[in-house]
């Protein structure tokens, strides 16, 4: 009976200090950092989507924030708001094919249509979005915890609040041609577009936060880079996890393509220069 009565009066201390695992099994704080990473990402892919709000500084293009949603299982696709130094914009990204949204001025001049469509198809075959692709990929949580564990040195930085949530901050720092070549996700031509990209940043190097909350969901991400020209950082902050999963196209009927500007911007010069 003794027995009995110091196992139920253990058990009991070990849920009052913080569940039985306090008293026995591996300790979520005494995870090695590639472990507590890997982890992190098998809860994101899970996951699936997010919504976000997103604050980047870039030392040629500036300051810009934005809010929004992302999926990063199936075709990739993402939502956002954003404003930079040029102004508030509208963007979509669904597979393989970009969206710039206008307002209902920018659509007067288009026939009523507030999206312009690049990529995805010949009509715009001569417009670049691999870039655009690649960052998409690279926002994606899972992807960039998958390659930060595969090439970067990792250390556990401690424990913060973030978002209101309790969190333990994690860090990663890897080359830079080791990290794009990890991230699975990249094509070909978006590796060499990437790495050209921080080529002329001068950067070398790419360091890599994430804050963890109590179940492995990733709170907050950051991209560091500091290259010649100065440093830029990407900072997303996740919510929602799991409820974005269905980012569409714009209807078709409210879309018009690169072409379907350059026609008009076309007529547009020849009716100015008969002076019609």
């Amino acid at each position: 009976m003794r027995t009995i009565r110091t196992a139920a009066v253990a058990a009991a201390a070990c849920v009052l200090l913080g569940g039985l695992s306090a008293c026995g099994g591996e300790k979520k704080d005494e995870r090695t950092p590639a472990d507590a990473l890997k982890a992190a990402s098998a809860v994101m892919a899970k996951a699936g989507s997010a919504a976000f709000t997103l604050d980047a500084q870039d030392p040629e293009d500036g300051k810009s924030t934005a809010k929004g949603a992302m999926s990063w299982t199936g075709a990739k696709a993402m939502d956002l708001a954003f404003t930079s130094e040029d102004g508030p914009a509208r963007m979509r990204w669904v597979g393989t094919t970009l969206y710039f949204g206008g307002d209902d001025k920018d659509a007067a001049d288009h026939d009523g249509k507030h999206w312009m469509k690049l990529g995805g198809g010949p009509a715009t075959a001569g417009a670049d979005t691999g870039q655009m692709g690649a960052w998409v990929d690279q926002a994606n949580p899972s992807s960039a915890l998958d390659a930060v564990v595969a090439v970067g040195t990792l250390r556990k930085v401690g424990e913060e609040k973030v978002a209101a949530a309790d969190t333990v901050h994690y860090q990663g720092t890897a080359p830079v041609a080791d990290l794009v070549a990890a991230t699975r996700q990249l094509s070909a031509k978006q590796r060499k577009s990437t790495l050209e990209m921080y080529r002329k940043q001068g950067a070398t190097s790419v360091t890599l936060d994430f804050w963890l909350n109590g179940d492995d969901e990733v709170v907050r991400h950051v991209q560091t880079a500091k290259g010649t020209k100065g440093t830029s950082t990407t900072a997303f902050v996740y919510s929602e996890l799991g409820r974005h999963a269905g980012i569409q196209a714009p209807p078709a009927s409210d879309v018009y393509s690169l072409e379907d500007m350059m026609k008009q911007a076309a007529g547009a010069l020849k009716d100015e220069g008969s002076g019609s």
